[in-house]
């Protein structure tokens, strides 16, 4: 939820977080044809990161990037521009043109 109320404040776009129930999620995933074994790996993923074991803090990116990396706070504002939808082409970008070259 407080990631979702950031995106919004950031970017001007509407977030909102919702908490699927795990077997509603199983059974999308395995109606759209993922096998079972994969559908139980992404739940036991998203289980992990739910208990919280997922948000450890060490300096290991850090010492990858040779800086201290940027808050969410620092990319969301950055990077506000991405989580817009872009304006639709207008009608004679959006079609080709039957004369056009093809490079």
């Amino acid at each position: 939820p407080e990631l979702a109320e950031k995106i919004t404040k950031q970017t001007g776009c509407h977030a909102q977080y919702v908490d699927i129930p795990i077997e509603a999620q199983r059974k999308a995933m395995l109606e759209r044809g993922m096998p079972e074994w994969q559908a139980n790996a992404v739940l036991d993923l998203q289980a992990y990161y739910v208990s919280g074991k997922g948000a450890g803090v060490d300096n290991l990116l850090a010492k990858l990037l040779d800086r201290p990396p940027i808050t969410m706070d620092q990319f969301l504002a950055e990077f506000a521009g991405e989580f817009r939808q872009p304006e639709a082409p207008a009608p004679a970008e959006a079609a080709p043109q039957a004369d056009a070259a093809i490079a």
